[in-house]
């Protein structure tokens, strides 16, 4: 009797087990059925939306209509939804749909869709043709469609100025790119050719040009800032410490500007090491004044071969640093002559901080505000350099302030994280011995140890 008890009982134990278990999967299958939840644990996030594209979805306040030409085949088209869905767990607003290649021909050549997995995304009554789909395609075509105009970016030429269109080490050409991705127009500006500062430009640049202007041209960009026009003014550090030896010295006048004495040198050879620093005309940048430019800004800056400013404010101008030197940093008035450089106020140095940036503004009326940005340093934003620290950030962010587009301050173009493997010297013949010598020979090594065996066997 009592094992008839135990074996009812062991039986009913083993049901019981069943039920809960089928109760548990069933449970699972409704919650996956009804509640979606995404986990992303991989480095950086990399499977989920990057903040840049978050950030430019909060900017899409209308509903975005996403069209995707497809084949009918199920692997491509959840491939597709995959990464729609992850912009519309974000931002609900957007209606999808796919095109069949075969069957919606005439619909997509209206559309404008050629190719298969083309996308096509209208917003606001414009559209944009997106060919790969991806996370940096598609958020930088949104960025491109949330801007209401497209502002112009004019860099003045003819005087050995920094070149926009320069592939070089010294051009400019990065920032160009990076400028108009994000919708930004880029153009040089010669004004023996124009003899005009045409009036569609929202920013002037002024790229330390080497060599004096002419006495119409600098009337002309007088013009153009006594007008209201916005303005970025690089400069380098200057052999001469008179100001009418260097370029533009009228507008400097009118806006206040002059020149310390010489390049700013950093003796702070901690950082410089930290950092990865060898020359000392190479200045770091750690901490940034309260502003709209720099509120944003988390790294570190790099500024080669820079000069030090002072700004005298002008009479109905209001001035406000951007970022200063670090106290232990100095302007040296000699000629840099090797690393071993050291302070000398008998020789004209001048001792740190120093200001090297900071913005005018000046109020034209109620709903129009003027805007400059006069900076000591110009090779920070060159091909060379803009890639170190936060350089390419900053850039972009004083061109979008001074082109009133704050919402877009420090909102760079969405680059795809990792996407290159850097290798040192010694790493790189460390694996060449590997794979060219070592390995090859192991194996023969091991052939030949195998074929010895086989004989004596």
């Amino acid at each position: 009797m009592a094992m008839i008890t135990n074996k009812i009982k062991n039986q009913t134990r083993k049901w019981l087990e069943l039920a809960l278990l089928l109760l548990i999967i069933g449970t699972c299958a409704w919650l996956t059925q009804n509640y979606h939840r995404v986990f992303d644990w991989t480095r950086d996030s990399r499977n989920s939306l990057s903040e840049t594209s978050r950030e430019v979805l909060r900017q899409v306040d209308q509903t975005l209509l996403v069209t995707v030409l497809a084949r009918n085949a199920a692997s491509e088209r959840q491939a597709v939804l995959r990464q729609v869905k992850k912009y519309s767990s974000i931002n609900p607003d957007i209606d999808f749909k796919f095109l069949d290649l075969d069957k919606d021909v005439l619909l997509a050549k209206e559309l404008h869709l050629q190719n298969p997995n083309q996308m096509r995304l209208d917003y606001n009554s414009r559209f944009e043709i997106v060919d790969k789909i991806t996370e940096r395609e598609i958020t930088n075509a949104l960025q491109r469609l949330t801007r209401q105009t497209s502002p112009w970016v004019a860099f003045l030429t003819g005087h050995g100025e920094r070149d926009p269109f320069n592939e070089e080490n010294q051009g400019y050409s990065t920032l160009k790119q990076t400028l108009e991705t994000s919708g930004v127009q880029v153009q040089d500006l010669n004004l023996l050719k124009t003899t005009v500062v045409p009036d569609n430009i929202s920013v002037l640049v002024i790229a330390a040009p080497q060599s004096a202007l002419l006495a119409g041209e600098e009337k002309l960009i007088i013009e153009f800032i006594e007008a209201g026009g916005n303005l970025l003014w690089l400069s380098d550090p200057w052999p001469s410490d008179s100001a009418e030896n260097k370029p533009l010295p009228i507008l400097a006048k009118k806006l206040g500007l002059s020149w310390i004495n010489g390049t700013i040198i950093d003796a702070n050879l901690e950082l410089r090491s930290m950092l990865g620093i060898k020359h000392p005309a190479v200045v770091p940048v750690v901490e940034y004044q309260q502003h709209g430019i720099t509120s944003k800004l988390k790294n570190q800056t790099l500024f080669p071969f820079a000069a030090g400013i002072a700004i005298a404010t002008p009479d109905k101008w209001k001035a406000q640093p951007l970022f200063y030197s670090l106290p232990r940093a100095w302007s040296e008035a000699s000629a840099l002559s090797g690393e071993n450089i050291v302070f000398d106020s008998e020789t004209g140095d001048t001792e740190g901080p120093l200001l090297m940036a900071a913005s005018l503004i000046r109020v034209l009326d109620k709903n129009t505000m003027q805007r400059v940005v006069l900076m000591g340093d110009s090779d920070f934003a060159a091909n060379a350099y803009i890639g170190h620290g936060a350089n390419l950030t900053l850039i972009v962010s004083i061109l979008q302030w001074l082109a009133h587009d704050d919402q877009r301050i420090s909102l760079l173009p969405y680059q795809a994280p990792d996407i290159s493997i850097e290798f040192s010297k010694p790493a790189i013949a460390a694996l060449a011995a590997t794979y060219l010598l070592i390995v090859p020979l192991g194996v023969l090594l091991f052939g030949i140890f195998i074929g010895i065996r086989r004989r004596r066997a």
